[in-house]
C-alpha cells in the first residue's frame, strides 16, 4: 500500500512532507515491516528535495530491527547500526540497549561486548542494565 501512495502522490504531482514520511515508518515498525521502514528513511535521505530526518525515526526503525519478529530475520544489526553511524545519526542509549538486548538473545555475546565498547568510544556512559546484559 505504501508505494501505491508514493507512486500516486508523484503521478498527481503532490509533494509528501517529512511528517508523512514519519508516520508511514511508525506504521510499519508497528507492523514489524522493517524492511520498508529501512526503504523510506533511504528514500527521505537520497530524495533531491531534502527531507529532514529526525532523531527519534532511525530510533524507531533500529528498535523495529531488533524485534525477534521483524520481516528481516538474517539483517545485520550491527551493519545497521553503523549505517546509521556513518549516515551522522546520533544514537542514544535507549538505542545501544535494544541491539545488545537483541544480540543477548541472539547469543551472540561477543558482538554484544563490541557494542558496549561502541558505547564507550562514542561517550556514551552504559548504565547497570548495559553491563548485566552484556556479561550474561
Amino acid at each position: 500500500m505504501v508505494p501505491q501512495i508514493l507512486l500516486q502522490s508523484q503521478l498527481m504531482n503532490i509533494r509528501i512532507e517529512e511528517s508523512s514520511f514519519r508516520v508511514l515508518i511508525g506504521c510499519l515498525c508497528r507492523m514489524n515491516r522493517a524492511g520498508f521502514a529501512i526503504e523510506i528513511l533511504n528514500c527521505m535521505i537520497n530524495d533531491i528535495d531534502g527531507f529532514v530526518v529526525d532523531a527519534k525515526t532511525p530510533s524507531l526503525i533500529l528498535s523495529s530491527v531488533c524485534e525477534p519478529k521483524n520481516d528481516l530475520p538474517g539483517i545485520e544489526v550491527l551493519g545497521f547500526l553503523q549505517e546509521l553511524k556513518r549516515l551522522g545519526f546520533c544514537l542514544g542509549m535507549a538505542d545501544y540497549t535494544n541491539v545488545i538486548r537483541y544480540l543477548v538473545k541472539m547469543e551472540k555475546g561477543l558482538d554484544a561486548l563490541s557494542v558496549l565498547d561502541q558505547m564507550k568510544s562514542d561517550v556514551i556512559k552504559p548504565d547497570v542494565v548495559c553491563y548485566t546484559m552484556g556479561f550474561k
